[in-house]
C-alpha cells in the first residue's frame, strides 16, 4: 500500500507533533492538513486528519498539530487522528490564506442569504457539503442523484456556460472569450479548495477552450481522456476512490448518452431549452449509477425521473446562489429578492429529493455480480442507441431499457441459484465490534450483533448495511443482539433502519446504556418485536437449526458478558457455534447443554480475549475453523497470544477480521466447506 510521504519512520499509533497548517479543516469527514516542520527539511507532505473536536481549528492559520498517527493497510492511506492544534507564528502561503478568506466570506454570506438551506447552497457551489442533513442526503442517494450533492463537472459546466455567457455578453472575441472561460474556471476551482472532479472538470474545459481557440480539432472524450491521466498522476490514491470514479462516469455520460438526447429533445420553447440540462443529468445519472452500486450497495429505481426533476432546478439555482454571493458581498441591489426566489428553488430541490426517495422501492441492494450484469447490458444498450439503423429515438430508448433491464433481472437470477443449497456464515469487518451474518440455503437472512457506533464511526451504517445490500439481502428474518455491549449492538439502530426485521432476540436484560437502548426503540419505531430468548430455545428455516445454549434464567452477575446469548447453528452435517463475549464461566455453564459433537466453526468469544476459549472448550468442539472479530491493531490486545496458541494447537484454521477483513464460511449439508476470506 503506498503511504503519504516522509511517514516511514512513525510508528503505528504513535503520539506525533507536526507543525504546519489546515487548507481543510471539519469537524465530520477528512481535513486535509500541509505539514512544514517535524518531518524533516525535505518532507512537506499533505496529510489526511480526522479531527477529535467538536469546533474546527481555523484554516490558513500556522500551528503545531498534535496527534495519534494511523499506519495504513489494506489498501487504506494512513492518517492522523488529531487531539489538539496550537496556533503559533509562522508563513502561509498566499494562495491557502485567500482560499480561507474567501471560504469564510461566501459562507458568511449563504448563511445570511439562506439560512437553514446555506448547507445545500454550500454543496452546490464552493464542495462544502459536511453541513447538509444527513436523512437529506441520504434521500439523494435513494433518488439517485447523489451526484447533484457533490461538485462535479456538471456544476463546473454550469459555472463555465455563466461565464461564457457573460463573454459573449461583453463583445470579447473568440480568443478572449476562451481566457475568459479558462481562467475564470480554473480561479474557481482553486478557491474552492479544488476538489478531484472540479479539478478534472477545469483541466478538460481548458483542453477544449485552448483547442477550439488554436483552430484545433477537439474530442470531447479525448479532452476527458486529458484530464483523467492528469489527475491520476497529480493524485494516484484518488483513482481506486468512489469520488474519481464518480467524476468520471458522469463527465463520460454527458458526453456520450446526454448528448444524444440533447439532439432527439424537442426544439422550441421553454421545453427545448431544457434539453441540454435533461440530457445532462440523465446521462450523469445513468452512467453513475453502477458506481453507486458497486460503492453503496444499492442502486436507485428512480435514477431517470429524478433526474428529470431535479437536474433543471440545480442548473438554475447554481446561478442564482453564485449571483446573490456577488450582490451581497458587493452589498449591490437586488440581493434579498434574488436570495429569495433561488431559496424557493432549493426549497422544491431538498423537498423533491424526499418525496422521490420516500416512494417504494426507491432504492433496491445490488451485488457486485449485478453491477457487472448491469455494465455489460448498458454497453450493449449504448450501442442499440448510436446504432446507425433506423427507428424512432423513442423506439431505441424502449428496446435498450428492455435489453438492460433483462440482462440485471437475468444476473439476479443467477446469483441466487449459484448460492443455493448452502449454508454461510460471514464475520463482517466493523472493527473492535461483532456482527455475524448468517444466509441459509433459500438465502434468508439472519445477523447476529451490529458491530459498534461513535461519534465518527457507526459500523452498521458504513460497513454492515453495505455489506447486505451488496449481498442483495432486502429482509432480516431476525437480529440476535447477544448481549447489550456498545460494540455489539452500536451499529443496530442503521440496520434495523435499513431493513424490515422480523424479530429482535437478545437476552432480556440491560445495563441501561445509550447504544442498547437506542437498538431497542429502533426496533419498536419499526415495529420489529423483540423477545427474550433462554437456554433451550429452539427454530429452523430452510433446514437450518439454532438452537440457543445460554443464557439460562439464572441469576447471572452484573457483567453485561456473562449474559451473553451463544447459539449453535446446524446444517446436516455441518456446525457452527456463535460465543458472543462468553468468558470462562459463561463457557462452563455452555458445556453442560452443549452435547459431545465437534463443530466445523467456532466465532471465537470476546473477540480472542485470554479470559475466552478455554481448553476445555477447545476439547469439547474441536473446531475446524475459528473466526475472531477484532479491530486492527486494538489497544486490548485481541486476540491474545495465549488464545491463538491454543487453537493452533487443536489444528484449527483462524480467520480474523483485523488481518483479512470481512470473512466467510460457506458449508454444505455433507459437512464439507470453502472459506472466503484469508486464514492466518
Amino acid at each position: 500500500m503506498r503511504q503519504p510521504p516522509c511517514v516511514d519512520g512513525l510508528a503505528d499509533r504513535s503520539t506525533t507533533e507536526v507543525t504546519g497548517f489546515f487548507s481543510r479543516a471539519r469537524t465530520t469527514g477528512a481535513s486535509r492538513f500541509h505539514v512544514r516542520e517535524g518531518l524533516g527539511p525535505e518532507c512537506r507532505p499533505q496529510w489526511t486528519v480526522y479531527l477529535r473536536s467538536d469546533t474546527p481549528p481555523p484554516e490558513a492559520r500556522y500551528g503545531v498539530l498534535k496527534g495519534r498517527w494511523q499506519a495504513g493497510s489494506r489498501g487504506r492511506a494512513g492518517y492522523l487522528s488529531a487531539t489538539a492544534f496550537t496556533p503559533v507564528p509562522g508563513s502561509v502561503p498566499l494562495s491557502a490564506r485567500v482560499r480561507a478568506r474567501f471560504s469564510q466570506a461566501v459562507g458568511e454570506s449563504l448563511e445570511r442569504r439562506f439560512g437553514e438551506r446555506m448547507a445545500v447552497a454550500r454543496a452546490l457551489t464552493i464542495a462544502g457539503g459536511e453541513g447538509v442533513d444527513p436523512h437529506l442526503r441520504e434521500a439523494f442517494v435513494r433518488a439517485g442523484v447523489a451526484h447533484l450533492l457533490s461538485i462535479s463537472g456538471f456544476h463546473v459546466g454550469v459555472v463555465a456556460s455563466l461565464l461564457a455567457a457573460m463573454a459573449t455578453a461583453a463583445g470579447l472575441s473568440p480568443r478572449g472569450r476562451a481566457g475568459v472561460l479558462a481562467g475564470g474556471v480554473w480561479i474557481y476551482v482553486v478557491l474552492i479548495g479544488a476538489p478531484t472532479s472540479a479539478a478534472r472538470a477545469a483541466w478538460m474545459t481548458t483542453a477544449l477552450v485552448l483547442g477550439t481557440a488554436r483552430g484545433w480539432p477537439v474530442l470531447r472524450l479525448g479532452a476527458l481522456g486529458f484530464a483523467m491521466l492528469v489527475l491520476a498522476v497529480l493524485e494516484p490514491l484518488a483513482v481506486a476512490g468512489p469520488g474519481y470514479q464518480l467524476t468520471v462516469a458522469g463527465t463520460a455520460g454527458i458526453l456520450v448518452l446526454g448528448r444524444w438526447i440533447a439532439r432527439h429533445w424537442p426544439r422550441g420553447g421553454w421545453v427545448g431549452a431544457l434539453g441540454p440540462s435533461v440530457g445532462a443529468g440523465l446521462g450523469a445519472a445513468l452512467f453513475t449509477a453502477p458506481v453507486l452500486a458497486l460503492h453503496f450497495g444499492a442502486l436507485s429505481t428512480l435514477s431517470v425521473p429524478a433526474s428529470l426533476v431535479l437536474t433543471p432546478l440545480v442548473a438554475v439555482a447554481i446561478p442564482g446562489i453564485l449571483l446573490t454571493v456577488v450582490l451581497d458581498l458587493f452589498t449591490l441591489p437586488g440581493a434579498g429578492l434574488l436570495a429569495y426566489a433561488t431559496d424557493g428553488l432549493l426549497l422544491g430541490l431538498s423537498g423533491s429529493a424526499r418525496a422521490l426517495a420516500a416512494l417504494p422501492w426507491a432504492s433496491i441492494p445490488v451485488t457486485a455480480r449485478d453491477v457487472g450484469v448491469a455494465v455489460g447490458s448498458g454497453l450493449v444498450a449504448l450501442r442499440v442507441l448510436q446504432a446507425p439503423w433506423r427507428a424512432a429515438p423513442w423506439a431505441r430508448v424502449c428496446l435498450a431499457v428492455a435489453g438492460a433491464g433483462t440482462g440485471v433481472v437475468g444476473g439476479q437470477l443467477v446469483t441466487d441459484l449459484s448460492t443455493r443449497g448452502t449454508l454461510e456464515v460471514a464475520a463482517i469487518d466493523v472493527g473492535q465490534g461483532d456482527a455475524i451474518a448468517i444466509r441459509t440455503p433459500k438465502n434468508r437472512w439472519y445477523l447476529v450483533d451490529g458491530g459498534p457506533r461513535s461519534a465518527s464511526f457507526d459500523a452498521g451504517a458504513s460497513r454492515v448495511v453495505p455489506y447486505l445490500h451488496g449481498r442483495g439481502v432486502r429482509r432480516i428474518e431476525a437480529i440476535v443482539l447477544s448481549h447489550p455491549d456498545a460494540d455489539h449492538v452500536g451499529g443496530l439502530p442503521a440496520v434495523l433502519e435499513a431493513f424490515p426485521v422480523g424479530a429482535v432476540l437478545g437476552p432480556g436484560r440491560t445495563v441501561g446504556q445509550g447504544p442498547h437502548l437506542a437498538a431497542l426503540e429502533a426496533a419498536t419505531r419499526r415495529r420489529s418485536p423483540w423477545r427474550q430468548v433462554v437456554t433451550g430455545d429452539v427454530w429452523s428455516r430452510d433446514g437450518v437449526r439454532f438452537r440457543v445454549l445460554h443464557p439460562g434464567e439464572e441469576d447471572l452477575g452484573d457483567h453485561p458478558n456473562d449474559w451473553s446469548v451463544v447459539l449453535s447453528v446446524h446444517f446436516g452435517e455441518f456446525d457452527v457455534l456463535l460465543m458472543g463475549d462468553a468468558e470462562e464461566a459463561a463457557e462452563a455453564r455452555v458445556l453442560e447443554t452443549l452435547g459431545d459433537e465437534a463443530v466445523e466453526v467456532l466465532k471465537v468469544g470476546h473477540h480472542g480475549s485470554r479470559t475466552s476459549t478455554t481448553p476445555a472448550l477447545l476439547v469439547r468442539v474441536s473446531p475446524r475453523v475459528a473466526m475472531i472479530s477484532a479491530g486492527r491493531r486494538n489497544r486490548y490486545g485481541h486476540p491474545a497470544a495465549s488464545v491463538l496458541r491454543r487453537l493452533m494447537e487443536r489444528g484449527a484454521t483462524i480467520l480474523r477480521t483485523d488481518q483479512a477483513g470481512t470473512v466467510a464460511v460457506i458449508g454444505r449439508r455433507d459437512g464439507s466447506f470453502r472459506i472466503r476470506g484469508s486464514p492466518r
